[in-house]
């Protein structure tokens, strides 16, 4: 069962490591994570081809809910995302007391606006998000993550497949990102639940909708 977050995001202290797991895991109810083989004992044809497919995916937008913790807090947001080619538009709904932060960023900066008209600018969205607000997101890794491809820009350290041949787990730089489940698209799956762990910062992202445009 999901739980939805229908009240604006709040932050949130948890007891210790067990209770901040057990917040995270209530945004998938009981997910369980499919039979995953490692990339050289799966199928590679159909893993390089549906590679193939999602890089073709450029321009995106996705809603849906995400939750963080990392030093014993933590915090849970409505996000909508719109990606277009290195262009994307992101809206945090509530975090950390904000109500609202809007995040806009391209190949040459980041802006993020929050909902007390408060405006921070940065290189790269890791660490305008880092200096502003002590979030250590990975957000760069996240564009690709979203979709279940490798960020290029990362060497991959493990990558484990699905019966169908879908991404069920990755390594990265440190971070580890899990597939639970995904959602059928018109012509592909795309992920439903992403969960990256790694740096001290655990992340839980459930998409409720996907829109390929």
């Amino acid at each position: 069962m999901l739980l939805g977050l229908a009240r604006p995001i709040s932050r949130y202290r948890a007891s210790g490591p067990a209770a901040l797991l057990a917040s995270l895991l209530t945004l998938t109810g009981c997910a369980t994570q499919p039979e995953l083989l490692p990339l050289e004992a799966a199928d590679g044809d159909s893993w390089a081809l549906r590679q193939g497919a999602l890089q073709e995916i450029r321009n995106w937008s996705l809603g849906g809910r995400v939750a963080v913790s990392a030093e014993g807090e933590g915090w849970y947001a409505g996000l909508d995302w719109r990606q277009a080619g290195s262009s994307y538009h992101l809206e945090l709904r509530g975090p950390l007391g904000h109500g609202r932060l809007w995040i806009d960023g391209d190949e040459q900066g980041v802006t993020a606006v929050a909902g007390d008209g408060t405006v921070h600018e940065g290189a790269t969205a890791e660490q305008l998000l880092a200096n502003a607000y002590g979030w250590r997101l990975p957000l760069s890794g996240l564009r690709y993550w979203v979709r279940g491809l490798p960020d290029p820009a990362l060497a991959v350290d493990e990558i484990s497949l699905d019966s169908l041949g879908r991404l069920g787990r990755l390594r990265q730089a440190g971070w580890r990102i899990s597939y639970p489940n995904y959602q059928d698209l018109p012509g592909i799956d795309l992920p439903r639940t992403i969960t990256v762990e790694g740096h001290g910062l655990s992340l839980k992202l459930v998409v409720d909708r996907w829109q390929l445009v």
